[in-house]
Parts: structure tokens; sequence; C-alpha cells
């Protein structure tokens, strides 16, 4: 299974996601589910950020 940390970049959980085709990652803190990120998520994000439709 792939995961990501809650203190890993965007990019990170971006470039796992593409790779691996997958549309979702846990996020684990201390062996612990913490939450859950989207690529949707991440994508609206950075639009909203930028101000740049994706």
């Amino acid at each position: 299974m792939y995961v990501i940390g809650p203190d890993d970049e965007a990019t990170a959980a971006i470039k796992i996601m593409g790779d691996k085709k997958i549309r979702r990652l846990p996020v684990i803190e201390d062996g612990r589910l913490v939450g859950i990120i989207s690529r949707e998520d991440l994508l609206r994000a950075i639009e909203l950020c930028s101000d740049v439709r994706l």
C-alpha cells in the first residue's frame, strides 16, 4: 500500500498518485491513519492558490 506523511510535500503525493495510477493516498503519522488525500483535493487546492484553472 502507498502512503504519505502529514509533513510530506503535495508534489510527492501527486507524483505517487500519477506513477501508481491511484486517486487517493492515506496519510499516516506514527503508524496511525490521520487522513486521506485525493488527487482531486490536491488539484483543487493548486487551482485555488494559483488562480489557474486545471
